[in-house]
C-alpha cells in the first residue's frame, strides 16, 4: 500500500492486530520500495530475541543510519497510544503550557498492557528517503513502512577501494550459513565462497566476496580458540595445552623437552597396554597371537604421528568374521631419529 508519509499510530496499531497470516511476507521483497510499507514476520527475530542477539531489519536497499527511537504502549484492544512511567501506565496531558505523563486513574492489568516500539531510519547517500520500523509485543509481524522517493544514484561502501557497486548489506541467513561452513567444516574461505555462489537460488544468497568469507573465518576461529574448541596453529600453544593436561588426563602420558630435538608427546591409555600385553607379548598363546605395527604418518600437523595397531583377537566382526584392528599407544614426535624413538619404545617396554 502506498503514502508519501508515515502511517498514524492508530492505522499501525489496527494493522499489526488485525494481520491476516497470508499478508505477512518472510522478508522485505527486493527491488525499489517508494512510500510503501510491508508487513514482514517477526519469526527470524523472535529466534534471534532468544539468543541473546540484536534484532535485524533487512532489505536491500542499503546502508542506513539509525536516528532514533520511541517506546510507548497500548491497553487492550484500545489504539491511543499511553507511557509507562516508573512502573505505571500513564497518558500525556497538558497542565499549566506543559506536557506532562499523568498515571491512570485506573491503572489495567499487566496482561492488558502491550509495549509498541518505533525505530526511525535515514538512508546514508539520501537523507530525504526514510523507514520506520513499528513493532507490537504479541504480534507476528512488524510493520517496515518506507518514505520518499527511492534514489537512483549508487554509493560504495565508504571503506571500499574501487567506486561503482552499490553497497547492501549482506542478509543475516547468508552470515549464519558462512559462518556453519567456517564451524562444521574445515573447507578454505575460497572453497566455502564457491560452494556457496553455486549452491545459491539468487545472488542475494551468496557471500558479498572472498573478503568477507575470510574475516567471518578468522572471528569463528578466534571464539573457537577462546573457548578451547579448537586449537591454534602455534605448536607452542598446543604443547603447553598438552602439558596442561597431564595431570588430569590418563591418555596424555609424557611430554618431553630435549636439547635440539623437537618436543616428544607420548599417548596410550592402560587399557591399550593391557590389550597389547595380552595378545602381542611373549606369553601370548597361538590361537589370539597377534603382530605390533608401527606406522609413522606424515604431514598431518606440526609433529609427525606414530601410531600402534594390532588385531583384537578377543571379538570377531559380523560381516567378516575376523578380528578388528584396535589403536595402541601412539606418538608425536619431531624427527624420526634413533634417539627419539628410544624413548617412546623405552616407555612403551618398561609400562608392559
Amino acid at each position: 500500500m502506498s503514502a508519501d508519509k508515515y502511517l498514524s499510530f492508530s492505522e499501525c496499531i489496527n494493522i499489526l492486530s488485525n494481520t491476516d497470516k497470508c499478508a505477512i511476507i518472510p522478508t522485505v521483497p527486493s527491488g525499489i520500495k517508494s512510500n510503501v510499507y510491508f508487513v514482514v514476520s517477526m519469526t527470524d527475530n523472535n529466534e534471534r530475541t532468544k539468543k541473546g542477539e540484536r534484532r535485524v531489519f533487512h532489505d536491500d536497499c542499503g546502508a542506513w543510519s539509525h536516528t532514533r527511537g520511541y517506546n510507548s504502549v497500548v491497553v487492550g484492544d484500545s489504539c491511543k497510544e499511553l507511557y509507562e512511567k516508573d512502573g505505571l501506565v500513564c497518558d500525556r496531558k497538558r497542565v499549566n503550557g506543559k506536557d506532562q505523563l499523568l498515571p491512570l486513574a485506573t491503572q489495567p492489568e499487566p496482561s492488558e498492557v502491550r509495549k509498541v516500539v518505533r525505530y526511525y531510519y535515514k538512508l546514508k547517500r539520501c537523507n530525504s528517503y526514510t523507514k520506520r520500523i513499528t513493532m507490537l509485543s504479541g504480534s507476528d509481524a512488524y510493520l517496515s513502512k518506507y518514505v520518499g522517493t527511492f534514489p537512483s544514484y549508487i554509493a560504495s561502501h565508504g571503506n571500499c577501494v574501487s567506486e561503482g557497486s552499490q553497497y547492501v548489506r549482506t542478509h543475516p541467513d547468508v552470515r549464519s550459513s558462512i559462518t556453519e561452513h567456517c564451524v562444521n567444516t574445515k573447507l578454505k574461505p575460497k572453497q566455502i565462497l564457491t560452494n556457496m555462489t553455486l549452491n545459491a537460488e539468487d545472488e542475494i544468497a551468496c557471500p558479498r566476496n572472498l573478503k568477507q568469507v575470510q574475516n567471518v573465518s578468522t572471528a569463528v576461529n578466534a571464539q573457537l580458540v577462546s573457548n578451547k574448541q579448537r586449537g591454534t596453529n602455534n605448536l607452542a600453544d598446543e604443547i603447553l595445552t598438552l602439558c596442561s593436561q597431564i595431570a588430569d588426563n590418563d591418555f596424555v602420558r609424557c611430554v618431553s623437552f630435549t636439547s635440539e630435538h623437537a618436543p616428544c608427546v607420548i599417548l596410550y591409555t592402560d587399557d591399550q597396554l593391557n590389550d597389547i600385553e595380552r595378545f602381542c607379548g611373549a606369553d601370548a598363546p597361538d590361537a589370539v597371537s597377534s603382530v605390533l605395527d608401527v606406522d609413522r604418518t606424515f604431514n598431518i600437523s606440526s609433529l609427525f604421528f606414530t601410531l600402534t595397531v594390532f588385531k583384537n583377537q578377543s571379538v570377531l566382526r559380523s560381516n567378516t568374521m575376523r578380528p578388528p584392528i584396535s589403536i595402541g599407544p601412539m606418538f608425536l614426535h619431531g624427527d624420526g631419529k634413533f634417539v627419539t624413538y628410544l624413548q617412546f619404545f623405552f616407555v612403551f617396554a618398561w609400562r608392559t
